[in-house]
């Protein structure tokens, strides 16, 4: 399915983001003490500070203390790839996670690609 002019993104933004930006358990101060794995969903918050779906890539540690301080995130609705603080990851609510990925295709080996990455789903999923 391809996704022309702005009617995909008029429906993400009305529908899904506006009952996502207004859930409670996004709202922690400093980070939410979850720990993510590498293909699991979360709520990511973009630098326009709007929580977005996404699935995270890459995990990044500090050196010493090996302490979690960015992740990097596919937002999934749009396909664009960013680093995001650790501060701005949340555990994405299972309401959310029931919804098509609007800008993924996932194949029979089920492998989940966008325009920027291309990822390998578990069974689990």
């Amino acid at each position: 399915v391809k996704w022309e002019g702005s009617e995909h993104t008029s429906w993400v933004e009305n529908n899904l983001l506006n009952k996502l930006n207004s859930t409670k358990s996004l709202k922690y101060a400093n980070g939410c003490g979850v720990k993510f794995d590498v293909g699991d969903f979360c709520a990511a918050k973009f630098n326009d500070n709007t929580w977005y779906r996404a699935i995270i890539l890459e995990i990044y540690r500090k050196r010493k203390t090996h302490k979690i301080y960015k992740y990097d995130v596919c937002f999934v609705d749009y396909g664009n790839v960013e680093g995001i603080d650790v501060r701005c990851i949340r555990p994405l609510p299972a309401l959310y996670q029931g919804y098509a990925s609007w800008n993924m295709l996932i194949n029979r080996r089920g492998i989940c690609q966008t325009r920027h990455v291309s990822i390998r789903i578990s069974e689990s999923v």
